[in-house]
């Protein structure tokens, strides 16, 4: 997975880095070019062509389109081309199209262009200061990452405590190895309002508890969704 891609870097270095006659040892910084190229070397180069390869191998055919139900056990897929391609059943039709991130809707998030779990994992530039909305597993894990990449990394937590779901003593300690790594993590807290003059410029935050927080990329790990939504079952990606 690219996420862990990402983190075993950093934890290599900082495992190490408590470790008497080890730490010595580690005498510069992370390299995120090679962190990276190493990323995109377990992804394929984001190319799925060996998956692609796979469903042949297994007799299965593989239509690349926007689907949609056509009735019973039917399906038409719009293929990039515009040709329709009609695909009938014998059995059934399984729906299995994942989810999407749940963002919530803010005035300025349109211009902001906010990162989501996908560019988090695909971004090959790091930015100078990084906002993590939601303190999950995927806002902990991404928060560890991009700080042990160079970010100056804020993690916004609503609730009172990190990983919810989890028992109480995991969120402590994750907090506490989070904030040793530098990560400004901050309880009780969310975006109430984003602001982006233009692209590509700083991003002003406005938070819930009446402070404000300049950054240049915010990521929302916020949860997810059902992809499509339940009120568009007949059509899907």
């Amino acid at each position: 997975m690219p996420s862990k891609s990402l983190l075993r870097p950093v934890l290599a270095v900082s495992d190490v880095r408590r470790v008497d006659g080890a730490r010595e040892a580690v005498t510069g910084s992370i390299d995120p070019a090679g962190v990276f190229g190493r990323r995109d070397r377990y992804v394929n180069d984001w190319d799925d062509t060996s998956r692609v390869d796979w469903v042949a191998g297994i007799g299965a055919t593989l239509v690349r389109g926007h689907g949609r139900l056509d009735g019973p056990r039917r399906v038409v897929v719009t293929t990039p081309s515009g040709r329709e391609v009609v695909l009938a059943v014998r059995h059934a039709v399984v729906i299995c199209t994942g989810s999407r991130s749940a963002i919530p809707d803010l005035p300025g998030l349109a211009e902001a262009r906010p990162w989501t779990n996908r560019e988090a994992n695909d971004s090959s530039d790091v930015p100078n200061r990084l906002a993590v909305v939601g303190a999950g597993g995927v806002g902990v894990e991404m928060a560890t990452a991009w700080q042990g990449l160079g970010s100056k990394v804020t993690l916004l937590a609503r609730g009172s405590r990190l990983l919810p779901r989890m028992e109480p003593f995991v969120g402590e300690l994750v907090g506490r190895g989070l904030a040793e790594a530098g990560v400004d993590v901050r309880t009780g807290v969310t975006v109430r309002e984003l602001s982006r003059a233009y692209p590509y410029c700083p991003l002003a935050l406005a938070l819930t508890d009446g402070t404000e927080l300049e950054v240049d990329e915010i990521l929302f790990a916020t949860g997810r969704k059902p992809s499509p939504t339940t009120s568009a079952w007949k059509q899907s990606d």
